[in-house]
């Protein structure tokens, strides 16, 4: 039986959904979550996210499972991933990386084509999350991008890492469009 999908969501994939919020949910394994984002435990305030970020709920079998923020830019067809944040409770499960994977293919139908990610360098994890999902490091934040998040508000003093990914359809996705 497949999980439950969020109704409205904004995207889903591989029985995660994505759902648009106006505000970060209460929860504190959410809080905790976007906190070990910054760097692992950190315990100052968590930044805000800029006024122009989407912030996405993350939800598995019908659970709010962690967040995605994201930002337009750097250019027309580009955005940032700010934060993947996954509820202690659900790491280890992939969450996050679905979660990216249904991110991809939203913005791919609605013709974004290139995906940037910030991250604390505190944030190791994180670090390693981005490798692990097929994301090239950069030496220099791409031009015209937005500020950090975590790293760029002063709460992570050693500032944000930045990768990048080419969006492009799989082999199979190009197959079943020419036909």
């Amino acid at each position: 039986m497949a999980a439950p999908v969020s109704p409205g969501a904004w995207a889903r994939a591989q029985g995660v959904s994505l759902r648009a919020v106006d505000a970060l949910p209460p929860e504190p394994a959410l809080r905790r979550a976007l906190a070990d984002g910054v760097a692992r435990g950190y315990g100052g305030e968590l930044p805000p996210f800029p006024g122009d970020a989407a912030l996405l709920l993350i939800e598995e079998g019908g659970e709010s499972a962690g967040v995605l923020a994201l930002k337009p830019g750097p250019g027309a067809a580009a955005r940032t991933v700010l934060a993947v944040a996954v509820a202690p409770a659900r790491r280890g499960r992939a969450v996050g990386l679905r979660a990216v994977v249904a991110c991809e293919r939203r913005l791919l139908r609605d013709g974004v084509r290139e995906l940037y990610a910030s991250v604390p360098r505190g944030n190791g994890r994180g670090v390693y999350f981005w490798l692990r999902a097929g994301y090239r490091p950069l030496t220099e934040p791409p031009a015209l991008a937005p500020p950090g998040w975590g790293g760029g508000q002063g709460a992570s003093p050693e500032g944000c890492g930045w990768f990048y990914r080419r969006l492009e359809r799989s082999p199979r996705e190009r197959r079943e469009r020419a036909r």
